[in-house]
């Protein structure tokens, strides 16, 4: 009688993603050079398609069969009596993204339909798309410039405040317009103030097509009038709990944006006990985002280090930065102050300069994704510090 081996110690693997599938192709020392295809051939996925024209869900189901996958449609589609449906698609990451290409096509809806597509493949890979750039935040941080707003402020020095930036290498340009804290209903917009924000937006934007335009603004009228002249993202100025008009605003435009950790109404935290606690807060604020409309993969979070807190805590919060990454949502930070760095520093060192590419640079190496300074020269140190100090990150 044959003994049957039973040390094989099959198992199932969740492998939610490309990054989980490269990591157990590691693990048993799959060739390096075939990560990419392999990874690629092995992930699968399923994507939902809505309102597609009957004709053409059939022909991208015979496509999709074609290529080794499988895909649903209505039973009315079949006999051709609806005149869309909505249609479930399964199959490799690869198959998928030849499908993409092979529907660039004017007939019909497939063309239209091969973009959307592609669009959503980055996004499941983990990417973020912003307008039309895509942020790839498992491979590369990204560096913000700030430029704040106030009224009566010269349009010129924005604009001159912004080209350093780009030169730089700033991927995105955020404004910020000094909203008081502990204010939660703002006063409704004036026409002047929305014509006046918008027409910055619209001058940045038209001088520097290619940059990320992100605005605080918690006034949706403002709000609107900013992302018709060009904005594509938006910061939660107030806890988020109390803008719904604008979280829904966001929902409805499907938008990005930065969620920052704020608990209480005047916006400023208690003594820190435990990281635990600021993980909590961001994934309630997350969940109520998400129960109203924005999509998860839309937001970018920001536990708001320096926000009226103690240097101790500030330095806790530095520590166990990457704790956040659980939350499986891109790090953004943004140093109010960089005084608490003061008692580790000594002597003609102890320059504000030195302490914000100090303090970026602890974010960066603990898996902060972007980073939002104030000025164009400390784009370029740091990005030099980083490619000196940690060649694999990507700035």
């Amino acid at each position: 009688m044959v003994e049957l081996r039973a040390n094989f110690n099959a198992r199932i693997l969740k492998l939610e993603n490309q990054y989980d599938i490269r990591r157990e192709l590691i693990n048993i020392n799959a060739d390096k050079r075939a990560l990419d295809v392999l990874a690629s051939n092995m992930e699968f996925l399923h994507v939902r398609l809505e309102q597609v024209d009957t004709r053409v869900a059939n022909t991208i189901k015979q496509l999709v069969i074609k290529l080794g996958g499988e895909a649903a449609i209505s039973q009315e589609a079949y006999s051709y009596t609806v005149r869309t449906t909505s249609m479930l698609i399964s199959a490799s990451r690869k198959n998928l993204e030849f499908l993409s290409k092979k529907l660039a096509t004017p007939q019909y809806e497939l063309e239209n339909i091969g973009k959307e597509l592609e669009r959503c493949l980055d996004e499941a890979r983990g990417n973020f798309v912003i307008g039309n750039k895509v942020f790839d935040f498992s491979h590369t941080v990204y560096l913000a410039g700030i430029v704040r707003h106030r009224p009566g402020i010269l349009e010129k020095r924005v604009l001159e405040k912004v080209e350093k930036y780009c030169k730089a290498g700033a991927d995105i340009i955020e404004i910020l317009a000094g909203y008081p804290g502990g204010i939660l209903q703002p006063e409704p917009a004036s026409s002047e103030e929305c014509k006046e924000f918008a027409h910055l937006v619209y001058m940045i934007k038209k001088d520097f097509p290619n940059v990320v335009i992100s605005t605080d603004m918690a006034k949706v009228g403002v709000a609107k009038a900013a992302l018709d002249a060009g904005a594509e993202m938006f910061c939660d100025v107030i806890p988020i709990r109390y803008n719904l008009e604008l979280i829904q605003f966001i929902a409805k435009h499907n938008l990005p944006m930065f969620l920052m950790y704020a608990p209480s109404l005047n916006r400023l935290p208690q003594p820190l006990g435990v990281v635990s606690d600021i993980l909590r807060d961001i994934q309630a604020n997350t969940n109520f985002a998400v129960s109203n409309g924005i999509a998860r993969e839309k937001i970018v979070i920001d536990p708001s280090i320096c926000f009226g807190r103690k240097d101790k805590d500030n330095f806790l919060m530095m520590r166990q930065l990457s704790n956040f990454r659980h939350l499986k949502m891109p790090i953004s930070i943004m140093f109010s102050r960089k005084s608490f760095l003061n008692s580790s520093l000594v002597g003609s060192m102890r320059k504000q300069q030195v302490c914000s590419v100090i303090s970026n640079t602890l974010a960066v190496l603990n898996n902060c994704n972007i980073v939002r300074v104030e000025s164009s020269e400390q784009i370029l140190l740091l990005k030099n510090v980083l490619n000196i100090l940690h060649p694999s990150i990507e700035a």
